[in-house]
């Protein structure tokens, strides 16, 4: 399995792509104050659909995707911090 990532992030929230057997996933978050909404019905679907992923191979792409929500929003709060 092959797994990359880009992003693109703005004040209005932030876009990663994540490839997992040649499907592409879009993880759109945005921010909300002091939390933050992403595209999750979206991603799980998608993930469910990808074919050959075990039970366990799914629970860690989730937690993969919710630790990197968690970077992503923590480094934009630092970077309104710094700004303000």
């Amino acid at each position: 399995m092959f797994i990359y990532g880009r992003e693109c992030g703005n004040t209005f929230g932030c876009t990663y792509f994540l490839q997992i057997r040649n499907v592409e996933l879009t993880v759109t978050l945005i921010w909300k104050g002091d939390f933050f909404e992403y595209n999750e019905t979206e991603v799980k679907e998608i993930i469910n659909q990808i074919p050959g992923l075990t039970d366990t191979l799914k629970v860690a792409i989730y937690q993969y995707i919710e630790k990197t929500n968690q970077l992503f929003f923590l480094s934009y709060k630092e970077k309104v911090i710094m700004r303000d």
